[in-house]
Parts: C-alpha cells; sequence; structure tokens
C-alpha cells in the first residue's frame, strides 16, 4: 500500500514540473515595447488592412510599382505573391494561428494564418527591422503562402462537400419539374371551363335570337282588278260591231267605230 502511494506522489511531482516548464517556456514575447498583441495590431492588422480592399491584380501592381522604386525586392516578391491570388480569395472568413519571433539581429519576424470564402488558407508574414538611427521600423520583406490543407482527407472532403452540393441542386430541380408536371392537369380542366363558358354565351345569343318575334313581312302589291261594267261595254261593243258587219255583209269589224251606246227603254 505504501509503496502504491509513493508511486502516485512521484507521478504528480513529475506532472507539476512538467507544466512548471512548459509555462515558463511560454513567456511572452518583448520587442522594443511590443507585445505579441501589439505587433499583431501595430504591424499585420495594420498591413493587411491596406491590403485586404485589394481586389485586382490592377490594385496590387501600384504597391509592387512603389516598393520597387524603393529597391525592396523581399517587400515586391511577398506583394507578387499576393497578387497571383487575388483574384480568388474573397473575403477573409476566419483567423488562423499567429506567431511571433526575433532573431539574433533583432529581426522580428511575424505570421498569421488567414482562411478565405474559397476554402483556401494562407500565411500572411513581414519582416521587420528597427531602424536605431530613425528610430522606426522598416518593413523588409513579405510573404504570402499557400497553406491550405491539400491532404488526401481535405481532398475527399471537399470533394464530398462538391457532390453533396451538386446532389441537392438536381434534386431541388426535380421537384420543381415534379411540381411544374403535376398541375399540368389542371390545364385541360381550365380550357374546358373557358371554352364551355364562350359555348354558353353563344347559344344564349342564339337562343335569344331565336326566340325574339320576327318583324313582318311586307304586304306584296296587289293588283286593281278590272272594273266590271267596262269589261261589259267592250262585249257588247264587240256584239254589236259583228251584228252589223253580218248585216252588212263583211266579214271584218275594223272599219266600225262604235262611238256611244245608248240603252233605250
Amino acid at each position: 500500500m505504501n509503496k502504491q502511494l509513493k508511486a502516485l506522489l512521484m507521478a504528480c511531482l513529475l506532472a507539476l514540473c512538467f507544466t512548471v516548464t512548459a509555462f515558463a517556456g511560454e513567456t511572452e514575447l518583448q520587442y522594443h515595447g511590443y507585445t505579441d498583441e501589439t505587433i499583431k495590431s501595430d504591424f499585420i492588422d495594420s498591413v493587411w488592412s491596406n491590403l485586404s480592399v485589394c481586389k485586382t491584380k490592377d490594385d496590387v501592381q501600384s504597391y509592387i510599382d512603389a516598393y520597387e522604386q524603393m529597391g525592396y525586392d523581399k517587400m515586391v516578391e511577398g506583394l507578387t505573391q499576393f497578387q497571383d491570388a487575388v483574384e480568388s480569395l474573397g473575403e477573409v472568413s476566419s483567423e488562423g494561428d499567429f506567431h511571433a519571433s526575433v532573431d539574433e539581429d533583432d529581426v522580428l519576424t511575424a505570421t498569421q494564418v488567414y482562411e478565405f470564402d474559397n476554402g483556401a488558407a494562407y500565411e500572411f508574414g513581414l519582416t521587420i527591422e528597427p531602424d536605431y538611427i530613425q528610430d522606426t521600423f522598416d518593413l523588409t520583406a513579405m510573404s504570402f503562402t499557400d497553406v491550405s490543407d491539400k491532404s488526401i482527407g481535405s481532398i475527399l472532403k471537399n470533394a464530398g462537400l462538391n457532390t453533396l452540393m451538386g446532389m441537392g441542386t438536381v434534386f431541388v430541380v426535380l421537384i420543381i419539374i415534379i411540381i411544374a408536371i403535376s398541375l399540368l392537369r389542371y390545364v385541360p380542366g381550365l380550357l374546358n371551363k373557358n371554352s364551355g363558358h364562350e359555348e354558353k354565351t353563344a347559344d344564349s345569343e342564339a337562343a335569344e335570337a331565336v326566340s325574339r318575334p320576327a318583324a313582318p313581312a311586307a304586304p306584296a302589291p296587289v293588283k286593281a282588278a278590272p272594273a266590271a261594267g267596262a269589261e261589259d261595254d267592250a262585249q257588247l261593243v264587240a256584239v254589236i260591231a259583228a251584228a252589223i258587219a253580218a248585216s252588212m255583209g263583211t266579214a271584218s269589224t275594223d272599219g266600225f267605230v262604235v262611238r256611244s251606246i245608248r240603252k233605250r227603254r
């Protein structure tokens, strides 16, 4: 029992020693009065805020031209790396690890990982050297390195996401097509309804026309009948002319003219 207790105490002491050593090694960086937090805000964030407004290669070219004139080749190299990728980055979606270190020549190197909308991750780095004469700091180098996870697992993950997105789009389109096809069965009913309404309108107009009384026909002209007295006189004249012709021994009545007929009592 005592041996087990001693072993447990020894394990606790060893763990405590490792913990103290780890915390002792993580001391905060001090650089001419700057800490990790102020190095990030005053150098990394400040420079990135100016670069992040660049959306095209032409926007970055003005910075490249300025540093070429000043002879800062390492700044031009980093800006060229950024120029090659700027049009495909999009907006920063999240920030990754920040790291700062100082070498024996008192040169500060600070890096910040940015993750973008397109899924890429880039490490943005700056090299800063103190100017003791001017009591300022000079940006002497810049880097913009692709640190995207290109492992097989990451590639398969992105491929799976793309596949799911494509399948989802296909299913959505198919659902829309199915809904559109199912609605087509109502189209004939709507067309028949409209045609039936037009037929009813035509039938009602025809029925109204039939029920409406026809206009009376104009009376046909009636020829006037000859007067009965005039017809009798003509027959009488013909009889008299024939009797005179017989008495005179002639066969024709052309030369006779009856001027008047008097009835004797």
